[in-house]
């Protein structure tokens, strides 16, 4: 049995193919469920970002799990015709487990040391337990994801130092405005990334916010919330024309802004400069809108080149935390390697004893009390002499041999066989 990661992320692939793939919040549940059932593994979890989707798995390797995985994403998010074979990763057993480590700590985050993956974790992780898909063997790696990621972040000035995707959109605005005390704020959607943004912007002074959203109820909380204005759907044209910089985060699966409407928008504001940001995936503005003069639309992707640019700063924290990860993925590891071996040595200890019990039986007739416990005492102490070194070579062999684990089914049939132990329940 394995444990198995497949996915793409922000790395290995642009953002108009992880749009295509990516899993609504409201439909992981549903896509965990169907995901558990079209592969042949015993345990799964779907984990489904704007920058990343991942299927942690726990089964029999060499069953078509990797390409069952592609098959579903393809059919899931209806992308048949996509080719998701060049932007696909799997890694196994040790790599996936360093790989999830540093997804759960923030390391493999488009924004160094970042904490929200680490609630979108546990979001998944709560979906797959409630359907029953996770159990043992993914909970418990999943628990020492968290672990690891508190280690890192209460040992690491990781966090401290990260540049968040609202201080980079501050800073470009800066650039095309220079001053933001007279600049309006649009926000259209209700998203998390969103209110992170729109809150950078409120504490860099902007004039004033704004708030769209296609239910009119949730603009105004979120107004309420940011201390801005709510303003109904049908006036976005407008709210856009009156705006600077818009920020953009809805839930919509298609284009909530297109070409047609942006020319109207930039010809009604006299060509006067418009920022958009958006940071959703599926991205919710048409690209082709940056070729209107005096646009400037920023999607995830192009905020990730600008963030790059801050992050030689923080290299020093990051070798911390990577040294973190390596010190617990072998501990994770080694921990896995005595349950695995756990079992049989414990089946081993059982037939020993049942067989010095058998050959005490026979000549109980002939002893007496104190001589049969004795004896009984004595054969088990030399018996225990004589299978330690067994048993300790069983439990140390995944170590000293790691390609052990690669034929574990075989090296536990072997000795189940040669000592005609139980099977395993």
């Amino acid at each position: 049995m394995r444990l198995k990661l497949i996915g793409l992320n922000h790395k290995t692939a642009p953002i108009n193919i992880r749009e295509q793939v990516t899993i609504p919040e409201d439909l992981l549940p549903e896509a965990n469920r169907l995901f558990h059932e079209s592969v042949n593994a015993e345990e799964t979890m779907l984990l489904s970002t704007c920058n990343r989707v991942e299927a942690y798995l726990y089964g029999p390797a060499g069953n078509g799990i990797e390409e069952a995985t592609v098959k579903f994403l393809r059919d899931f998010s209806e992308a048949s015709l996509l080719d998701l074979n060049q932007y696909i990763y799997t890694l196994i057993d040790e790599d996936a487990v360093e790989h999830l480590l540093r997804v759960a700590s923030g390391l493999d985050s488009m924004v160094l040391g970042e904490a929200q993956i680490t609630g979108q974790l546990k979001n998944a992780h709560s979906i797959a337990r409630q359907d029953r898909t996770a159990a043992k063997e993914l909970d418990r790696l999943m628990s020492y994801a968290f672990f690891t990621a508190k280690k890192v972040r209460s040992e690491t000035k990781i966090s401290e130092r990260s540049v968040s995707v609202s201080s980079v959109a501050v800073e470009l605005a800066r650039k095309i405005f220079e001053d933001l005390t007279r600049r309006q704020v649009l926000l259209i959607g209700a998203g998390k990334m969103s209110r992170l943004a729109a809150r950078g912007f409120l504490s860099s002074g902007v004039k004033g916010l704004r708030v769209v959203n296609r239910t009119y109820e949730k603009a105004c909380r979120m107004s309420r919330e940011l201390g801005g204005q709510a303003c109904s759907y049908d006036s976005l044209e407008d709210s856009l024309v009156s705006s600077d910089i818009v920020i953009v985060s809805t839930g919509a699966r298609e284009y909530v802004l297109g070409p047609e409407m942006m020319e109207r928008v930039i010809r009604r504001r006299k060509n006067q400069p418009l920022f958009i940001i958006d940071i959703t995936v599926p991205r919710n503005v048409d690209p082709a809108i940056n070729r209107i003069d005096n646009i400037f639309l920023y999607d995830i992707d192009n905020l990730e080149s600008v963030i790059n640019d801050h992050m030689e700063s923080r290299f020093t924290e990051s070798r911390l935390a990577e040294e973190i990860i390596r010190e617990e993925v072998k501990g994770f590891m080694d921990f896995r390697k005595q349950l695995t071996f756990g079992p049989l040595v414990k089946a081993l200890r059982d037939k020993v004893e049942e067989i010095c019990l058998e050959e005490l039986a026979v000549s109980r007739k002939d002893m007496s009390d104190a001589e049969y416990e004795q004896i009984r005492k004595v054969m088990f102490r030399t018996v225990n002499r004589l299978s330690h070194p067994l048993i300790r070579q069983i439990k140390s062999s995944a170590e000293d041999y790691p390609e052990l684990l690669n034929n574990q089914e075989f090296l536990e049939n072997l000795v189940r066989e040669a000592f005609e132990l139980k099977e395993k329940e």
